[in-house]
């Protein structure tokens, strides 16, 4: 029986190391695409002409294109 606690307890450890990974790349991944969009929907307050689109010619993420 000692050898399945001993599995129970290396699983338990991989489990919370696997969480203390992905915890902080996740919520990085989150704040991140939260700043953009509010980046995006603070540029549409500009006039047209002067939004990064229309002087870029292209779209770019995070500088005024707003998605939904």
């Amino acid at each position: 029986m000692n050898g399945g606690a001993r599995k129970k307890r290396n699983l338990r450890r991989y489990l919370v190391a696997g969480v203390l990974v992905w915890l902080p790349i996740l919520a990085t991944i989150w704040v991140v695409s939260f700043m953009l969009r509010i980046m995006d929907r603070t540029l549409l307050l500009l006039p047209p002409s002067y939004r990064p689109e229309a002087l870029v010619g292209f779209s770019l993420p995070g500088w005024g294109r707003c998605s939904h």
